[in-house]
Order: structure tokens, then C-alpha cells, then sequence
């Protein structure tokens, strides 16, 4: 058992060696970043895309709000019968319950499946944009050799670059390369 603990030890011993001794071997790489979104707000392209999406949502929004208003009257109706005590039968108030519950999940599912394909429509929408956005970045990175390109914006809450030599920063280069034309 001895023996199994000591051959244990040199053969981790050798791994972290390995592993250390690769470590000093390798190159120093040149890393840039730039604010997607930044860019993205930028591009003509991209304010249609919104555009469209701000209808669609509009669209949805209006079938929803009558969707609700509907729910709205059957409510105040049923809640005036249970006031006024209009029931003809237990089976009846847990009919009318039911269909009420039945319309509550309908308005729920209604608008998670809005939502569903507007994310989806945005997808679709900005594919070509980001398609065109990802070779200016390439291009870019090419020419000024950089091997890495982070980006800097606050999509999930926080940036990816917490702190960087702003002449690691391309995106006005790539404001240049996409064409934009910028109102100061």
C-alpha cells in the first residue's frame, strides 16, 4: 500500500511539473475588445429590426389587452352572481369557475408564446447583423494582429472587461469599418 502512495505522489508530482513546464512555454497573445452593443445601437440596420419588433410586440399587446378584457367581464359577471347569489346550482358556479381558470391559463399561454416568438423574430432579424458585424470584427483583429477580440458590454448585468488599456479598445475602428455615420 506504501508503494501505490508513492508511485501516487511522483506521478502527480511529474503531472504538475508537465503542466508548469508547458506553462512557460507558451506565447504571449494580443487581445483587443469592443462594445457589441454599442454598435449595434449604432447601425441603421438594427434601428428597423427594433422598429419591427416594437409592431409585432404592439400587436400582441393589443390581442392580449383583449384577451384580458374579456377575462374582465366574465369575472365582474361571475362575481355579480356569486354576490347576488344567481346559481342556480353548485355545478354551475364550478362550471362557470372552471371556464374562468380555462381562461386565465389561455391569457397565460398567449402571451408566453408572444414573447416566444418575438425573442425568436429578433433572433432571425439580427442574424445577418451580427453576421455582418462578426467579419468587420474579424477584419479588424486581422489587420491590427490581434489574436482575441472580448467583448465589453453589459448584456448579463456585467461587463466581460472589467478593466482594459483603452488602446486595446477597436470599436471605433469598427464603427469605421461598418460605415457608420454618426450625428455628433
Amino acid at each position: 500500500m506504501k508503494k501505490y502512495y508513492i508511485f501516487l505522489f511522483l506521478l502527480i508530482s511529474g503531472l504538475s511539473v508537465e503542466t508548469t513546464y508547458g506553462q512557460d512555454q507558451t506565447e504571449d497573445h494580443k487581445v483587443a475588445f469592443t462594445n457589441i452593443e454599442y454598435l449595434l445601437a449604432l447601425l441603421p440596420e438594427t434601428q428597423e429590426i427594433e422598429k419591427q419588433l416594437s409592431e409585432l410586440q404592439a400587436t400582441y399587446a393589443g390581442s392580449l389587452q383583449l384577451k384580458n378584457e374579456n377575462f374582465q367581464q366574465q369575472l365582474a359577471d361571475y362575481n355579480r352572481k356569486n354576490e347576488q347569489g344567481l346559481w342556480a346550482s353548485l355545478q354551475q358556479k364550478q362550471k362557470a369557475e372552471s371556464v374562468l381558470g380555462n381562461l386565465q391559463q389561455e391569457i397565460q399561454k398567449y402571451a408566453d408564446q408572444a414573447e416566444q416568438k418575438v425573442i425568436q423574430n429578433r433572433a432571425l432579424l439580427l442574424e445577418p447583423v451580427m453576421m455582418r458585424l462578426q467579419a468587420a470584427v474579424d477584419k479588424v483583429a486581422i489587420a491590427q494582429g490581434y489574436d482575441y477580440v472580448l467583448n465589453n458590454s453589459i448584456g448579463g448585468g456585467f461587463p466581460t472587461i472589467l478593466k482594459g488599456d483603452q488602446s486595446n479598445d477597436i470599436t471605433e475602428d469598427l464603427v469605421k469599418e461598418l460605415g457608420i455615420k454618426r450625428e455628433e
